[in-house]
């Protein structure tokens, strides 16, 4: 006959395969505090890595340089503070954030308190991810990724396919990317990758900076609707 546990652990057997230890335990209360604060307590390896991932582990897998903390290296964090001082409201303080004490090692002491958070730390990732990191164009962290940026102004005839295919798909919701006006119908392919070329160049891939306040959302859409991954064949 089924307990209410025994019930408990059969559905947590379906929905939580990937986190069978843990996820059983919470659902149905047989671990009790001492046993999951307990080192010699398992956890499956196949559990959602993701939660115990820290910012600094995200930011170099997305190909991001992480910058040393304790120390100079070169002129990196130089850069990175003048561009942080001239911010107005994205800053560790959330405010205008240029008081005197705000130099090089102050930059360096914010950082080394969040990097090590966990990835799901979404506040502090997108910190880190502006003002802790080597400071770097859409381009250069798109070709790390493995992905080539399509010329937006000039016309190549190997990238020719390759814009069809992205038109293709952003005529299925063209607000995905609303800058790039596109025209259902047939016989607009032409025009329509015009207009998607046109969109691309107002994210200035070459320009916009991991300082930016623009790259978060223009990473985004240059990675989806301007470049495709590996090389153009």
């Amino acid at each position: 006959m089924f307990t209410t546990k025994s019930i408990g652990i059969g559905t947590g057997l379906i929905t939580g395969v990937a986190g069978l230890t843990v996820a059983v335990g919470y659902s149905t209360d047989l671990f009790d505090s001492k046993e999951l604060s307990n080192p010699n307590t398992q956890i499956n390896e196949s559990s959602d890595r993701s939660v115990l991932h820290s910012i600094s582990g995200k930011l170099k897998e997305e190909g991001f340089i992480v910058l040393n903390t304790t120390k100079n290296e070169n002129s990196d964090w130089t850069t990175i503070l003048t561009a942080y001082k001239l911010e107005k409201t994205n800053t560790f303080t959330g405010q205008e954030d240029k008081g005197s004490n705000v130099n090089e090692a102050y930059l360096q002491s914010k950082c080394a308190e969040i990097l090590n958070n966990k990835a799901d730390d979404i506040s502090n990732y997108k910190l880190a991810k502006r003002w802790c990191v080597k400071e770097e164009t859409i381009n250069t962290i798109l070709q790390k990724r493995g992905y080539t940026v399509l010329s937006a102004g000039e016309d190549k005839s190997n990238e020719t396919n390759a814009w069809k295919k992205l038109v293709q798909e952003l005529l299925k919701d063209n607000s995905k990317f609303a800058v790039a006006k596109l025209t259902q119908g047939p016989q607009k392919e032409d025009m329509n990758i015009k207009a998607l070329k046109a969109g691309c160049q107002t994210l200035k891939t070459e320009e916009t900076k991991t300082t930016s306040s623009d790259f978060e959302t223009n990473i985004e859409l240059t990675q989806s609707w301007c470049s495709v991954k590996g090389n153009v064949s």
